[in-house]
């Protein structure tokens, strides 16, 4: 599988932490179906495994039974277009 090393790299941005930071810098009091933290690492992972526009993630939910639950396109506009504008700030606490 040439795409293998993307599960590392996923794996790794959880291990130091990247994505729970993520997560709770962007915590939201809105019921979320996919949290803003995992969608932002997994568009990082994305974009080193090749992708160079957001609808190449299109092909990430392809591989669901290796990463678990993955966000659709339109998921991860919406999470941008969210950060973009300033969403909810969390004080560190």
């Amino acid at each position: 599988m040439s795409h293998a090393g993307t599960a590392l790299l996923r794996a790794l941005a959880d291990g130091v932490g990247l994505t729970g930071g993520l997560s709770r810098a962007l915590a939201s009091d809105g019921l979320l179906v996919h949290d803003r933290g995992r969608v932002l690492a997994d568009l990082a992972c994305a974009i080193a495994d090749g992708a160079e526009v957001i609808s190449g993630f299109r092909l990430w939910p392809i591989r669901a039974p290796l990463f678990g639950p993955v966000a659709s396109v339109p998921a991860c506009w919406r999470a941008l277009s969210e950060i973009a504008t300033g969403g909810q700030r969390v004080v560190p606490g």
